[in-house]
């Protein structure tokens, strides 16, 4: 670097420059990025120098600074003196032009194939080196070897980039499309295990798995014709009614009545064998009581009392409004979860196909409906009625209550962190509004309603996610695999890019494209329904 005077991207070679090695070669300051397919970038020739002994390349950070690219092991340079291309010795071999002064020289990196391609004055001058496969990054570099020499490099971003000379959109796009060929040429099997067509067996058994039975009957019988798909026994209805009951009671907050109907319809295991589960069903129960004081507190006390409420019995009108909502069908509330490609839409909500042909039936008569935020034992943040709601707990029934149930239940630290945030609601006056509030949101409700209805369908022997998300978690731990390792198909465009699975929605996501010389890194409301949230397929 003695020889090199470097003035950001701009390098002018200063010294003696009389034999080999007074060579000099600057790197980039960050190597090629492991989740960008193509990497280009351009270096224009200001002045040739004496002997215009420029070399432009790629190399690892081990090479030595003080050769030209291409002159030793891990470095790869085209040089402009000669046109030649050099990896790993001072021999170089015939490969294209040479370049003066008011050349602009680009070099791209390609990982599909590992290899290294020039261009020079936007004319590309094809393959300079294959297979590059290097265990260290690569890092962008240039090379200076004589008095007078002066380049400056352009990656295409920062406050001394330009618009490359090279139309490296059409790169990109062209790259794009060999890839997708080669991804569309791969032959998908058509049938099912089954013997049904693949796809909507796959949907079908999908809103199975999220309770839309009569959505699923419908597409049985028009996509799944001659086979027994559409049918549903006695038994999967009521499993599915259970399911679904069990879910709003949950998502609503009424854990009393959610677990005395687990008890009733299921085995003692499907407790006994997930204690963490059984744990947090209770722990729900204990923050629903600490709600539903605050909430009577609400209701009866004088603003002007507020300030000398006891612990977690504040003034205040906890039924906000996105719990005045029907919460099982609230994206806001999923969206809150932060659903992972296992999660699924809210159950509740969106009307079916036809209205309410396909809408959503009560799985049980009389039930309360899922948003009304009632339930046994403060089980619901509603202030309750006269009729029918057991009185709000006191502080002191509410300690005796986690003493009870929740301190013999605790095992893991895991448990032991929630049970500490369940416990902080009670000294503050705003529970909702404390750093543990997350846990009287509806969305926490919703992610143990959604594990809950996983377990019940393990109980029952059946898979705790459908085919299709287990389809979507396969690729998608594919993708992060395959990124880990540097594979080049991983971010080859929008086309590539799985969905958010929390949104369903007709348009495509608006997406983003890499910038230059980071080369193509791609860069519902309530209403009557069927078991189960929304339609699906309608977005």
């Amino acid at each position: 670097m003695t020889h090199l005077k470097v003035d950001g991207a701009r390098i002018r070679y200063v010294g003696p420059g009389t034999d080999d090695s007074h060579a000099a070669t600057v790197r980039a300051n960050y190597p090629l990025p492991s989740d960008v397919p193509l990497y280009y970038f351009e270096v224009k020739v200001l002045d040739r120098g004496r002997d215009g002994f420029i070399g432009v390349g790629f190399c690892t950070a081990e090479v030595l600074l003080s050769k030209l690219p291409g002159w030793d092991s891990h470095s790869y340079g085209y040089h402009g003196d000669d046109g030649n291309a050099f990896s790993g010795s001072g021999m170089g071999r015939p490969y294209g032009p040479g370049f003066t002064a008011g050349d602009v020289v680009g070099a791209l990196y390609d990982r599909s194939d590992n290899s290294i391609s020039y261009y020079k004055n936007g004319e590309p001058l094809g393959v300079a080196f294959r297979d590059v496969a290097e265990a260290s990054p690569l890092f962008p570099c240039v090379g200076l070897r004589t008095r007078g020499e002066e380049v400056t490099a352009n990656f295409g971003v920062g406050p001394a980039s330009e618009p490359f000379r090279t139309d490296f959109a059409a790169i990109k796009a062209a790259y794009q499309r060999r890839v997708m060929d080669s991804v569309r040429g791969i032959q998908l099997p058509l049938l099912s295990s089954r013997g049904t067509a693949l796809l909507p067996q796959l949907m079908y058994d999908y809103l199975l798995h999220q309770r839309y039975w009569r959505t699923a009957a419908v597409l049985g019988r028009d996509l799944l014709r001659g086979s027994t798909a559409g049918a549903l026994d006695e038994q999967e209805l009521s499993d599915i009614a259970v399911r679904q009951e069990s879910y709003d009671m949950v998502a609503s907050g009424r854990i009393d009545e959610a677990l005395a109907l687990l008890r009733e319809k299921y085995p003692p295991k499907l407790l006994s064998e997930r204690p963490s589960l059984d744990f947090r069903l209770h722990l729900q129960k204990f923050v629903e009581m600490v709600a539903a004081v605050n909430a009577a507190a609400a209701s009866t006390a004088p603003e002007a009392d507020a300030a000398t409420a006891g612990p977690g019995s504040a003034v205040m009108d906890t039924r906000r409004p996105e719990e005045e909502a029907t919460t099982h069908g609230s994206a806001e509330a999923e969206a809150e979860a932060g659903a992972s490609p296992t999660s699924s839409p809210g159950a509740g909500g969106t009307a079916g196909i036809d209205g309410g042909t396909l809408g959503r039936d009560d799985a049980k008569a009389g039930r309360k409906g899922s948003g009304d935020g009632g339930g046994k034992e403060g089980g619901g943040t509603g202030e309750g009625s006269a009729a029918g709601r057991p009185p709000v707990p006191t502080t002191a029934e509410i300690l005796a209550y986690g003493s009870a149930e929740l301190m013999p239940r605790c095992r893991t630290a895991s448990d032991r962190d929630l049970l500490t945030d369940a416990l902080s609601l009670l000294a503050f006056n705003d529970p909702a509004a404390s750093p543990a509030g997350y846990l009287m949101r509806p969305a926490h409700r919703i992610a143990l309603a959604e594990e809950l209805n996983g377990s019940l369908l393990a109980v029952r022997g059946l898979p705790a996610t459908s085919p299709l998300e287990r389809l979507y978690q396969q690729a998608a731990a594919a993708m992060t695999e395959l990124k880990r390792g540097d594979h080049p198909q991983v971010v080859s465009g929008e086309a590539l890019a799985l969905p958010d699975p929390r949104i369903l929605a007709l348009e495509p996501a608006a997406g983003g494209g890499g910038g230059g010389g980071s080369g193509s890194g791609a860069g519902g409301s309530g209403g009557s329904g069927e078991l189960g949230g929304g339609d699906p397929m309608m977005g």
